[in-house]
């Protein structure tokens, strides 16, 4: 037999064995083409994500610009003056965690996004800067790497976070019925960086974002 045949079947036994010991061997893993992509590239799905599902609402008003580095500017997105910082990942292959690295202190954003997928699922959370636990971050080599589990999604209680908003994503509704709750843990700490008149339109809006959300 040619050698290259025979590397190939090695190939596809050691693939299917890990495979199926493997967190993203499930029934339909619907997410399985975002654990290929390289980080980089996982991060922008994140961004677009909520780029596209806030600029379709007419509540919102979103300034992005994609693949601007972060010498460039300190967060990723704004929706209604709130300088949003988004971090994606995907579960690891065999441990329950997602990991997401570089949650600096010191960079210029008022809210952090997460977006954390898994074979079949896309968990998400909100937390103001102000609720980060920075000092309980891991250090270097891997500097500021903030941990995410699905047993704290599900118990609703992410540790690295004085508080936190989060659930599961299945409908854009879901994202923005989840910034809705987020938007209403604001006090004035949270907005100290955000004008009064953003704040005052972000609590007129509740209602009429209710009302959008029972129609749907």
């Amino acid at each position: 037999m040619i050698i290259s045949k025979i590397i190939l079947e090695i190939y596809r036994d050691l693939i299917k064995d890990k495979e199926e010991r493997s967190n993203w061997a499930t029934e339909n893993p619907i997410y399985l083409p975002i654990r290929e992509l390289s980080n980089d590239v996982t991060g922008d799905v994140g961004e677009i994500l909520a780029e596209k599902i806030f600029r379709k609402n007419s509540f919102f008003t979103v300034e992005y610009e994609k693949a601007k580095t972060s010498t460039e500017k300190d967060w990723d997105i704004i929706i209604n003056g709130i300088k949003i910082e988004i971090k994606t990942a995907t579960l690891g292959n065999n441990a329950n965690t997602f990991q997401h690295e570089n949650i600096d202190s010191n960079r210029n954003y008022d809210a952090l996004l997460i977006f954390d997928f898994t074979s079949d699922k896309l968990w998400c959370c909100f937390a103001w800067k102000t609720d980060i636990k920075f000092d309980e971050l891991s250090r270097p080599p891997i500097k500021n790497k903030l941990d995410t589990s699905i047993s704290q999604y599900e118990k609703k209680n992410l540790i690295k976070f004085k508080n936190s908003i989060s659930g599961l994503l299945e409908k854009e509704k879901d994202l923005v019925e989840l910034f809705q709750k987020f938007l209403k843990t604001t006090n004035k700490t949270d907005f100290e960086n955000i004008s009064a008149d953003t704040n005052k339109i972000n609590k007129d809006i509740f209602q009429s974002w209710d009302d959008d959300i029972q129609k749907n």
